[in-house]
């Protein structure tokens, strides 16, 4: 099939740059995460000098997500029992989740973000089963994995919109589909987005290639938790199981994570049981 639209990931970003710009709160804490000269202290005291930040990270310290067994009531506290990266991390879903607009008519940013999150507590939860330490980072790797359709849905709302009716007509899975009618996909727009951002290289490689993680080579893992994650969500948002079904999941992604479709079930089930309260955590302003 003939590419109708050659869009560049690159330009689709450029042309929404100043839609799609992380708060000035973030972006001083990220230089001060970053610097050697920085205490936690510092730290602390820029996210104190946001209400909402902080109010955010202290309900997430607290909170069943993390599983702390001692209250925390101060941001220091908070950022030293969580860690600096941690607390970043909480700080960017925030940034990230009350920063990207909505687009008339064409995204409900709740059910965006609540399908996100979704797909973010999977990842988590599949990350814990394969043993990987900062199961916190893949949840928010899950999180943003799908922030390239945001920008898609601004700047060719009728192309993307297109794409995804003949994806679900003929059973294709939508990044091909949309690789045919614009020229590329999702993914490799919120790459874009996230290196703009200058975000880790990690998160964009897993936005690149939880599509198909062989293609990821420098974090496999990730990208391959991510889609799988990726597709169970899909399967629930559509009302149905894979536990049950021919997974659409590939090969590839079981043979790297070393999971078998017997894990499906019961994280699906654990994360039904934290979808509510994560969506009060990260999503609340959405």
């Amino acid at each position: 099939m003939s590419v109708e639209v050659a869009a560049n990931p690159r330009e689709l970003v450029a042309d929404v740059r100043e839609l799609f710009t992380l708060p000035d709160i973030y972006l001083r804490v990220k230089e001060a995460i970053d610097s050697e000269e920085s205490s936690v202290g510092q730290v602390a005291e820029l996210i104190v000098s946001d209400p909402v930040i902080t109010a955010r990270l202290l309900r997430f310290a607290n909170s069943a997500f993390f599983g702390l067994s001692q209250q925390v009531d101060t941001i220091s506290r908070a950022v030293t029992v969580l860690g600096t990266q941690l607390a970043h991390d909480v700080v960017l879903a925030t940034s990230v989740v009350d920063s990207c607009p909505g687009v008339a008519d064409t995204v409900d940013l709740r059910s965006f973000w609540s399908d996100s999150a979704y797909c973010g507590l999977l990842a988590r939860l599949l990350a814990q089963r394969c043993n990987v330490l900062d199961s916190e980072r893949i949840f928010l790797e899950g999180l943003l994995r799908d922030l390239g359709h945001l920008v898609m849905y601004q700047q060719l709302p009728d192309e993307t919109r297109a794409a995804r009716e003949q994806a679900r007509s003929s059973g294709r899975e939508l990044y091909q589909v949309e690789q045919d009618i614009l020229g590329c996909h999702y993914g490799e727009v919120g790459q874009e987005l996230m290196a703009s951002w200058q975000l880790p290289a990690s998160f964009g490689e897993v936005a690149r290639y939880h599509v198909d993680p062989a293609g990821a080579s420098n974090c496999p893992l990730e990208a391959a938790i991510v889609h799988i994650a990726h597709h169970v969500a899909l399967a629930s948002s559509a009302g149905r199981t894979l536990a049950s079904d021919e997974p659409p999941i590939k090969a590839a992604a079981w043979g790297i994570t070393g999971l078998t479709a017997d894990v499906i079930e019961p994280v699906q089930a654990e994360a039904d049981s934290a979808l509510a309260e994560t969506q009060a955590l990260f999503i609340a302003a959405a």
